[in-house]
């Protein structure tokens, strides 16, 4: 039972994010609630709008919780570092282009710079 004057704020799209949003949100002390995480083991009944867990928070707390929520979208549509194409090097020798990783050519083995 939630208590009284709570809201829901988000729509997870599954239980792990649902559950990773609700730390965050306690990691700065707002009191929240995942409903629907039971249901999504019922995965094969109950349709999908109807299984997605919802973070719910007391009224008080919905526009701190709102604010984080949007910070954690905008963070997630950002683009990541791991994911960004690596720094290159052209090779002096064969013009082959190298990962900054890299200190010789993979292509001649000639090193990225005289030793």
């Amino acid at each position: 039972m939630l208590p009284p004057e709570t809201i829901n704020v988000y729509l997870a799209k599954n239980l792990l994010e649902a559950e990773f949003l609700h730390n965050l949100l306690a990691d700065a002390g707002i009191e929240a609630f995942v409903i629907g995480g039971a249901t999504a083991l019922l995965a094969e009944v109950i349709p999908l709008a109807a299984r997605a867990p919802c973070l719910w928070v007391r009224q008080a707390d919905a526009e701190q919780a709102r604010a984080i929520l949007a910070d954690y979208e905008r963070r997630q549509k950002a683009a990541h570092p791991d994911t960004d194409p690596a720094a290159t090097w052209k090779c002096a020798a064969c013009g082959e282009l190298v990962d900054e990783e890299f200190d010789l050519c993979w292509n001649c083995q000639n090193p990225r710079r005289p030793y």
